[in-house]
Formats: C-alpha cells, sequence, structure tokens
C-alpha cells in the first residue's frame, strides 16, 4: 500500500500544479479584462437621476450653461468616450425664452431653428430618458467659440403639468 501511495503523490502534485498554471493563464488575464471593462465604464458613464450642488456642476461645465435657480434636474446621461454625447432633462421651466436667456447669457452661443436631423436625435434622446417627446419648442445652439459641424447641441421644449420641461443634448464627432 505504501508504494502506491508514493506513485499517486506525484500524479497529484502534478494535477495541481497545472490547474495553478491554467489559473494564472487565463482565468486572471480574462478577469483583469473583465475589471478594466467594468472601471472605464464607470469613467466614462455617467447615468444621474439624484443631484447635489457637485452634479449639477459637473453638468453645467460638461454643458456649457447655467442651470436657473428655478427648475429641477431629472436625469443626467454623459457618455464621453469615442462618439460623445450629453442629455440632461430638466423640469419646472415657467418661460421657453426666458430660460435660455438665464443658461446662455447674451453672445455666448447663437439659437437657431433646428435641421430636421437634430429633430430625429433630440426626440430619440428624449425616449431613452423617459421624457416625452411632444416638443413645443425646438432650438439648435451655436457656440461661436467651437468649430461648426464636429458637434450638434439641441434643446427642446415640451409642456407637462408643472409648466415646461427641457431635453438638452450634446454630442461631438
Amino acid at each position: 500500500m505504501e508504494m502506491n501511495e508514493n506513485l499517486d503523490r506525484p500524479k497529484w502534485k502534478k494535477l495541481r500544479g497545472c490547474l495553478t498554471a491554467f489559473i494564472v493563464a487565463v482565468v486572471l488575464p480574462f478577469g483583469l479584462i473583465f475589471y478594466s471593462m467594468i472601471s472605464t465604464r464607470r469613467q466614462y458613464h455617467k447615468d444621474w437621476d439624484k443631484f447635489d450642488d457637485e452634479r449639477i456642476s459637473y453638468a453645467e461645465r460638461i454643458l456649457d450653461m447655467e442651470l436657473p435657480d428655478d427648475v429641477t434636474a431629472e436625469r443626467f446621461i454623459c457618455d464621453t468616450w469615442l462618439d460623445s454625447y450629453v442629455r440632461l432633462w430638466v423640469s419646472g421651466i415657467d418661460d421657453p425664452q426666458k430660460f435660455l436667456e438665464k443658461a446662455y447669457p447674451a453672445g455666448k452661443c447663437e439659437i437657431s431653428p433646428p435641421t430636421g436631423k437634430s429633430l430625429d436625435w433630440l426626440a430619440d434622446m428624449a425616449d431613452g430618458m423617459g421624457a416625452g417627446h411632444d416638443f413645443t419648442e425646438i432650438y439648435d445652439l451655436k457656440f461661436k467659440d467651437r468649430n461648426d459641424g464636429l458637434y450638434d447641441y439641441s434643446i427642446g421644449f415640451g409642456k407637462n403639468d408643472g409648466g415646461y420641461y427641457a431635453v438638452i443634448g450634446y454630442r461631438t464627432y
């Protein structure tokens, strides 16, 4: 019996060594790749529906605007990867024109009627956020300090029970 036990030990030792090598060579690299994918997604993708001063400040900086105090941020989605896009849904707006004046000070950008491309994009964006897309007013915004054609910046206003809401979208190419 002792002789058989001695013969089996190297076999188990070899099997344990092969199993360890398999884990180190295959499982560990895939685990690291999976972990890096998750951490990269967290870094470049944000989806918020609760806001504090820090998050409001971040949304204002990314969208290059100033949110008036009387509006409520409902949802913010930001994906800053290759084809970046930012979406903000705000509610509690009394008058769309006054909102535009407060959010975008004079001389900062040019407000113009929308193109067909931005109409479709804004409707898709609003549906993806859970906001309605029954817009009463839609505008394209062109910032004077940015190259035209490298970005789309649109804002749509809709009416609900609490006044107007706005869906603001920005995307780069």
